[in-house]
């Protein structure tokens, strides 16, 4: 079936109040509900028998920030993420307004929606070559010229580093208690005593003056995994935007999630950090340098993360679970541990 056709279809087959038609659909199935409280469904056409991903726009945040993402980003990278098959926006404007205007112009977009190819179940195996794969991709991505795009999001969902880093510091005393309480818990193998003082003023001095990449922004272990067939799918573009090399490279290394834990080593780490570093074509530093920087920023991301976290655990119903906040606290507090290690080895 040719592209066009395809489209003329899957726009017949969704009605103005994004809801499936039985009369062009014949299976449907909720297979993700975000925490906005927005359906993805997987639809069958029977005009073809094929199955496709129906997306709605969300209507509380930037609604075309994903579909911007495919018309403007996407035709500059390698085809691992699920391909755009329709899309509807009320009062698009395919010059970038429909992204940039969001925030000033805001309304609620009901009716919004793309469908996307079906690349089948999508298994989140973090293994070491899966993460490899990863890092080949960032490199590629962290390469491409947008140049000739204009108005490239600088911010995505999540604040800077910066700011991060501003506010870890703000809050130093409560991150200290943290410490403290594991430290008489015995539940860490690290010297923070000796270590916190040289650490914090580390973390003071530490500017990020790196040019700023084509970033995904959100690769969290939820957002990549691999089709049935193998193929590596990289999914939820919305929040891409440009940034500095190590925002990708944490959320692919040392990013916690709830839904999805994951191990990793110190080992692991310095390879996956190496080879991206092996792939820059003129590195403006040298490896040891660019692992310095990553281990204080990983360092920053996951004291903040922590801090994060125990405000989640003191509210009786948080977004996630208290159980699952406590599997993705130990993970944050033993990727942690690694990085000050790792910062220990490259000061």
């Amino acid at each position: 079936m040719e592209q066009s056709h395809l489209e003329q279809i899957v726009q017949q087959a969704i009605t103005t109040s994004v809801l499936l038609d039985d009369y062009y659909v014949s299976e449907q199935e909720v297979i993700y509900t975000s925490l906005y409280g927005d359906h993805i469904e997987r639809f069958r056409l029977k005009a073809n028998q094929q199955s496709y991903i129906l997306k709605r726009l969300p209507a509380d945040q930037e609604p075309y920030r994903e579909l911007w993402v495919y018309k403007h980003i996407m035709p500059l990278l390698p085809e691992h993420y699920p391909k755009l098959i329709a899309y509807a926006a009320n009062d698009w404007n395919d010059d970038l307004s429909g992204y940039n205007n969001a925030a000033q112009q805001y309304k609620r977009y009901t009716s919004s929606w793309i469908v996307l190819e079906d690349v089948g179940e999508i298994q989140h195996i973090h293994q070491e070559q899966t993460l490899i794969e990863m890092i080949d991709q960032i490199a590629i991505y962290h390469s491409s010229d947008t140049s000739s795009i204009p108005n490239m999001p600088t911010e995505g969902q999540k604040p800077s580093i910066t700011v991060l880093q501003q506010q870890l510091l703000s809050q130093w005393d409560d991150f200290y208690t943290l410490i403290q309480d594991r430290v008489q818990q015995g539940n860490t193998h690290t010297d923070w005593i000796s270590l916190i003082s040289e650490l914090k003023q580390d973390i003071q001095q530490r500017e990020w003056i790196q040019s700023t990449v084509l970033c995904h922004g959100d690769l969290h272990a939820g957002n990549y995994g691999l089709t049935p067939t193998g193929r590596l799918i990289i999914l939820d573009w919305e929040h891409c935007h440009l940034n500095i090399p190590f925002w990708d490279l944490y959320h692919v290394i040392d990013l916690s999630h709830p839904l999805f834990p994951r191990a990793m080593d110190m080992n692991l780490r310095i390879r996956l950090l190496s080879r991206y570093w092996e792939q820059q074509v003129n590195p403006v530093q040298s490896k040891s340098d660019m692992i310095k920087q990553y281990s204080v920023f990983a360092i920053i991301f996951s004291s903040w993360m922590l801090l994060l976290i125990e405000r989640d655990l003191q509210l009786e119903q948080p977004i996630w679970s208290h159980a699952q906040l406590y599997v993705q606290q130990a993970e944050v507090w033993e990727h942690l541990e690694q990085c000050i290690l790792l910062w220990q080895s490259y000061r």
